[in-house]
């Protein structure tokens, strides 16, 4: 995956999964996105009136998108209540209580020896399923010897290494764990952060109607009688300033790590930080620092609005990692984030409910950030002129 490979190796798999992010990209996958967003529509319609959990149907909704626009196949995730794909994509960091122990342990102990163990926090059942999915997605395309391919991620990224393998002779970047990596790591990150995204933004607006007014309407002014564009989704200012202000409130992950590559001494201390030392970023603690934000606990969508990006300090805000290893997925994730909400708001009204917890209180043995009494919200369908 990229998150694990390092120097030359990344930067060849960097530039070459870059154009599958690319604002051409995003045009041609918005209606496979904006299908997601009406089948969830119809997905949320039956539960209309009652009370429900956000995090299950925002993840329905993402790994339908995910289906769609990284592997070309329909999830049912939003059509399917044991859909296979929804099942394995779920269950991924599944890990029984023994196993946790022995990582702890070689991890506090002996982490010299972490690599010849080949410690995981992935599940290696569900890992090998969708592994066992995407090669048997493969397998289809390369037999299509017909001009009529897919325009999706795994499309490119095959190409990709067809034409490595053309010009080089051999596949020293993208060979085929190399593909299966970048396909899963694709997912699972897509899964979690933006299906955290949703979710969270739904409870923070069920909790603050006022917000949750002045959105609708924005929403409703800027898409009037339009059709779903990337243009219109880009004219959606207050949106997202609204879900990146989610985003610094209620970041998927709270903290993201960096190995120093040069000797480094920190400016004003005697603090130095030597080559392959691991530098662990606190996201949480930083986007939540009153030094940066004032009144941090209060979620203010105007922070982010023109020209309150301007004011911030560099490196305040990390939900999406920064520098070159930032979230290569970052534009694909926000363009899918403000879709479902429009389509979210556009049709339903959310409110809080008797199993409602706000704020959000965490989950201490997870890798991502999940809320302890899931994300509970009242939902009511609007009528169509409002």
């Amino acid at each position: 995956m990229l998150l694990n490979l390092k120097g030359g190796d990344w930067k060849a798999v960097r530039s070459s999964v870059t154009p599958a992010f690319s604002s051409s990209r995003l045009r041609y996958l918005l209606n496979l996105i904006d299908e997601c967003g009406q089948q969830m529509v119809q997905y949320l319609r039956q539960f209309d009136n009652t009370e429900i959990e956000m995090k299950d149907v925002m993840g329905r909704f993402t790994l339908e998108v995910i289906g769609a626009c990284a592997f070309g196949i329909k999830s049912d995730s939003l059509c399917e209540q044991n859909a296979k794909f929804l099942q394995v994509a779920e269950n991924y960091d599944h890990m029984p209580f023994l196993k946790k122990l022995r990582v702890l342990f070689v991890l506090l102990f002996v982490p010299e020896f972490s690599k010849q163990f080949n410690i995981s926090f992935l599940d290696e059942h569900n890992i090998a399923a969708l592994i066992e999915m995407l090669q048997e997605a493969k397998s289809q395309r390369r037999s299509n010897t017909s001009n009529n391919k897919h325009g999706d991620f795994l499309q490119l990224i095959l190409d990709a290494a067809e034409k490595e393998l053309a010009e080089k002779g051999t596949q020293t970047c993208l060979d085929d764990d190399t593909i299966d990596g970048q396909s899963i790591l694709f997912l699972l990150a897509g899964f979690e952060t933006s299906s955290s995204l949703l979710s969270c933004s739904v409870l923070v607006l069920a909790y603050m109607e006022e917000v949750q007014d002045k959105l609708r309407a924005h929403i409703f002014e800027v898409t009037r009688d339009k059709e779903m564009t990337y243009d219109v989704l880009s004219q959606l200012d207050y949106l997202e300033g609204f879900l990146l202000e989610t985003l610094r409130r209620y970041p998927p992950i709270a903290r993201i790590d960096r190995v120093c590559v040069k000797p480094y001494v920190l400016p004003g201390t005697q603090v130095k930080i030597n080559v392959g030392d691991v530098i662990a970023v606190p996201v949480t603690g930083i986007q939540m620092d009153a030094k940066y934000f004032e009144e941090p606990e209060d979620i203010k969508p105007d922070r982010f609005m023109r020209d309150g990006k301007v004011i911030k300090p560099s490196h305040t805000f990390l939900a999406f990692g920064s520098g070159p290893r930032n979230c290569i997925g970052m534009r694909f994730a926000m363009f899918s984030a403000k879709c479902a909400m429009v389509h979210l708001l556009k049709n339903f009204k959310f409110s809080v409910c008797s199993r409602t917890a706000y704020p959000i209180e965490y989950e201490t043995n997870s890798v991502f950030l999940k809320a302890k009494a899931g994300l509970w919200v009242k939902i009511e369908k609007l009528q169509p002129n409002v």
